[in-house]
């Protein structure tokens, strides 16, 4: 955020006004992936290329026990003892 004041009309800034300090980003980092990539082909037909990154089901996830595709829970199984 760069605090601009309306009394003096000016941005208030650390340094002097020829010579501004160097202030670094202030707030969260943000970070960006990309999710696909737009090309067109020599027919020019467009084409998207998946650039997810996919990773394996994890061994303790039971299919069974994952929410339908309809937004139905399955009915609850009794959990075996670790």
């Amino acid at each position: 955020m760069i605090p601009a004041r309306v009394a003096t009309g000016d941005v208030e800034w650390p340094g002097v006004p020829d010579d501004p300090r160097y202030q670094p980003p202030a707030g969260p980092r943000h970070c960006y992936a990309p999710l696909a990539a737009r090309t067109i082909g020599a027919a020019g037909a467009p084409a998207l290329t998946d650039l997810r990154c996919r990773i394996a089901r994890l061994p303790c996830v039971d299919p069974a026990e994952e929410a339908r595709v309809d937004g139905t829970a399955p009915k609850p199984r009794p959990r075996r003892p670790i």
